[in-house]
């Protein structure tokens, strides 16, 4: 009898120390506050789940990675929500847009420190916007454009149509060779006037021994649609041969040079060969005074024919 009366005293006194424990050592924390923990662990504890100790209220928080006594919850679209794929964190964990269909967003927003949800017609959303229509993508609306230019923007020398709401508009030659042309700006076709004639232009070229100097003529070209068109035509022409070379011809702004080419054959450009290689050809390709062995170019053992 006595030896139950001790130990039903130890087992009391042992429940009493565990008690003390408890309350004044881990300060009111039992077993299950140490188990704050992700879902699929096992422990007591899930995200989002709360504990009241002493009267304050502790959450078991995804975003503090543990307890904590206060909510937050942050999205990284929210300048844009819909426009924008995004994702949302609160206490309970971290969760990102998705599109349900075609047309549904689900969209992640932070309500009072808590995330929820809220479904977005991803169409009538970009038809209040005014655009055609609209669809989900990769957990965002992407709005239908209401305008559309085939030839992409203020292309003069391409014909295009555009398109709107209001119906479809080709761009068109006027008097005196101009070019309404019409591209997309706000949702709409918008039409500019440009001269043609204003594109003329004088270049040169070469080809060969030959050197080209030539006009672009501009003009409207009624192709429905229309576009600037041009012609060409040859104004002067200069030949390289031996009585010009090392010789130079100016045109449009730009010298050109004649001289006989290391691979054997006369030819203008802006520039003369840097080095002579053909040793053997009686002509001073580099155009620098020295023909042949007489140039440095050429190596000491080049046999000259002449």
């Amino acid at each position: 009898m006595i030896f139950r009366k001790i130990f039903a005293m130890f087992i009391f006194f042992g429940f009493f120390i565990s008690i003390i424990f408890t309350e004044f050592v881990m300060g009111g924390k039992n077993d299950k506050w140490l188990s704050c923990c992700a879902p699929g662990q096992r422990c007591d504890y899930k995200w989002g789940e709360t504990e009241d100790v002493s009267g304050t209220t502790y959450y078991c928080c995804a975003a503090e990675n543990g307890w904590t006594t206060s909510l937050s919850c942050n999205e990284n679209d929210e300048s844009d929500p819909f426009f924008q794929y995004g994702c949302t964190e609160d206490c309970s964990g971290f969760m990102c847009d998705y599109c349900e269909d075609s047309d549904k967003l689900i969209e992640y927003v932070c309500y009072e420190n808590e995330k929820t949800t809220t479904p977005i017609s991803c169409s009538y959303v970009c038809q209040q916007l005014g655009y055609s229509g609209g669809n989900c993508t990769d957990g965002k609306c992407v709005c239908s454009t209401q305008c559309s230019d085939s030839d992409n923007g203020k292309a003069y020398f391409v014909a295009g149509t555009c398109t709107d709401a209001s119906g479809s508009y080709e761009d068109t030659c006027g008097s005196g060779n101009k070019l309404t042309e019409y591209y997309c700006s706000e949702e709409s076709c918008t039409p500019t006037t440009i001269d043609c004639d204003s594109y003329d232009y004088y270049y040169c070229s070469a080809s060969g021994n030959t050197l080209y100097r030539k006009f672009r003529n501009y003009y409207c070209a009624n192709t429905n649609p229309d576009k600037c068109a041009y012609t060409t035509s040859t104004i002067d022409s200069w030949t390289c041969d031996s009585s010009k070379e090392c010789s130079s011809q100016s045109c449009e702004g730009t010298n050109y040079l004649c001289y006989y080419s290391n691979a054997g054959s006369y030819e203008w450009s802006p520039t003369y060969p840097s080095t002579e290689t053909a040793c053997n050809d009686n002509h001073d390709n580099d155009c620098d005074g020295l023909t042949d062995c007489d140039d440095s170019d050429c190596s000491d053992d080049t046999i000259r024919i002449v």
